[in-house]
């Protein structure tokens, strides 16, 4: 089991890294319970960096340290993208309700189920309030964005990194979804990292920016 060391200054840091596709980057530090979003051009590897995070894509060279532990060393890469989650683009729902998909993902890395209460709870932080045996086919675009987040909030990881989540929201509820979003994590001594490509959001919520420019290929 990946130890996470909560008295680590930093969440992740890494050096000389340079992914599979040629992509470098500059060297970087996460800093625990803290929101840092990553901003950048097109193809400048913010999605891949995440996935570098928790090694759903591994480098071509350089470090990677999760609270001071080297991930290409560890032989636990279940157990580290359990502490890493990342809630990526595309929207997956399991068939049935919203409580049904709650209970389905938490099953799946065998957490117990949570209480309606609970749900309740983390659909508002996402800013929905809607009933829990609501189909979730029947629900909009934003609507089901926004019950794949609150499961993954549901999770509790040590890091929870987003990709792009608000882009089917308007800025209003962008913003207020983003900032209730990092209210629960620092409640819960959750670090949070998010890509975006919108800067007004990025302005109004984040504690630290990581931009990655133009770089591309080194």
């Amino acid at each position: 089991m990946l130890a996470c060391d909560v008295s680590d200054g930093a969440a992740f840091v890494t050096k000389g890294l340079v992914s599979r596709n040629g992509i470098l980057y500059p060297d970087i530090e996460i800093p625990r319970n803290k929101a840092t979003f990553i901003i950048g051009e097109s193809g400048t590897g913010k999605t891949t960096l995440l996935k570098l995070f928790n090694q759903m894509e591994t480098q071509s060279s350089g470090t990677i340290l999760f609270f001071g532990e080297d991930v290409s060393r560890s032989k636990h890469t279940t157990d580290l993208r359990t502490n890493a989650v990342l809630c990526g683009q595309s929207v997956f729902l399991f068939g049935g309700t919203i409580k049904d998909n709650f209970d389905e993902f938490r099953r799946y890395i065998k957490l117990p189920p949570l209480s309606d209460d609970r749900i309740v709870r983390l659909l508002k932080v996402c800013g929905l309030e809607c009933d829990l045996g609501k189909l979730c086919r029947n629900m909009s675009g934003g609507e089901r964005a926004r019950v794949f987040i609150a499961v993954h909030l549901s999770l509790t990881p040590a890091v929870l990194m987003l990709d792009e989540p608000t882009s089917a929201l308007d800025y209003d509820t962008a913003v207020t979804m983003m900032q209730n979003i990092k209210s629960y994590c620092a409640e819960n001594g959750m670090t949070l990292i998010v890509v975006s490509h919108d800067r007004s959001i990025v302005d109004a919520v984040a504690d630290n920016v990581i931009d990655l420019g133009g770089r591309k290929t080194g």
